[in-house]
């Protein structure tokens, strides 16, 4: 590989490395009083679920996966009142 592509490489890795720094104080802002936040690809349904420390206010990673739509319909049907599941998934579509 060539200096100059090296360098370009190099420059191209600073480049993705600041602007994922900047998304994350941009999610921590935006998740402040929220104790889950999911980021969900909507073409092929991969998810990170981030979760707040509740006495740090740091928002971690909790998982990643796949098919978050099928969780969710799973979940739904054992958290979610029963009076409350055909709104809640609807919400999901």
């Amino acid at each position: 590989m060539s200096e100059e592509n090296n360098k370009k490489l190099a420059e191209a890795y600073e480049k993705a490395r600041s602007t994922s720094i900047i998304y994350t104080h941009i999610a921590h802002a935006l998740a402040r009083g929220y104790t889950d936040l999911y980021y969900v690809n909507m073409e092929t349904g991969e998810y990170i679920e981030f979760h707040t420390d509740d006495e740090s206010g740091v928002l971690n990673e909790a998982r990643r996966g796949v098919h978050f739509f099928e969780g969710v319909r799973k979940e739904a049907e054992l958290g979610v009142h029963q009076e409350d599941l055909e709104a809640f998934l609807e919400s999901m579509n």
